[in-house]
């Protein structure tokens, strides 16, 4: 499971790694989804539950962790679009 993430991360940076095997370095777009407040705020929620959950229990349940990160890691992409789609629904009107 961690080299799949480690393989999807390469191909998620791909434009700034070509230099290493010699191709041209593709330039970054201005307004990158990672660079947005909005991942910063839910990566700061997901250190909180999970640094709090470790705290809070002396058991360890990894199906009732993960189901929490995945539900809060969904409601953030579903806010983003959501909020997406209502900037660009303004707009028109």
């Amino acid at each position: 499971m961690t080299l799949l993430a480690n393989l999807g991360l390469l191909a998620w940076h791909w434009g700034e790694l070509r230099t290493l095997v010699n191709l041209p370095l593709i330039p970054d777009l201005p307004n990158r989804e990672e660079n947005q407040r909005m991942w910063e705020i839910t990566g700061l929620v997901l250190f909180a539950f999970t640094a709090g959950y470790r705290i809070l229990r002396d058991g360890y349940d990894p199906i009732f962790w993960f189901g929490v990160c995945l539900l809060i890691g969904l409601g953030a992409l579903v806010f983003k679009i959501v909020w997406r789609g209502r900037k660009t629904s303004w707009i028109g009107k």
